[in-house]
């Protein structure tokens, strides 16, 4: 998995970006078809803003986004919604590809 980090109108300390890695490793426990992660920190005024852009299968995305007036609690929040996309995108994946069709309807004949 491909991780990138980026903060806007800011420095990004280390001690935030092992805490962002950490967080957005748990992706890969829910859905080990996630290709990317790009996590953007911004500043809006006194609020953070965290915003995530996951590269899953077949070249689909999930954005989530969040605010708070922490920054890790902004990317608590987002990890946690990321998640959420990325387990209902799985299930829907599995639906479609993990059951069998079934059988067509037997043609009903009329007795004469």
């Amino acid at each position: 998995m491909n991780i990138q980090l980026t903060c806007r109108h800011g420095a990004l300390s280390e001690k935030l970006r092992d805490y962002a890695t950490k967080k957005t490793e748990r992706l890969l426990r829910h859905f080990d078809g996630v290709h990317t992660v790009e996590l953007i920190l911004s500043s809006e005024g006194t609020r953070e803003k965290a915003e995530m852009i996951v590269g899953v299968v077949r070249g689909r995305k999930c954005v989530a986004e969040a605010t708070d007036d922490d920054v890790y609690a902004a990317v608590d929040t987002v990890v946690d919604r990321a998640i959420r996309q990325v387990s209902k995108l799985k299930g829907k994946l599995r639906e479609r590809h993990g059951r069998p069709t079934p059988p067509p309807p037997a043609p009903e004949v009329e007795e004469t």
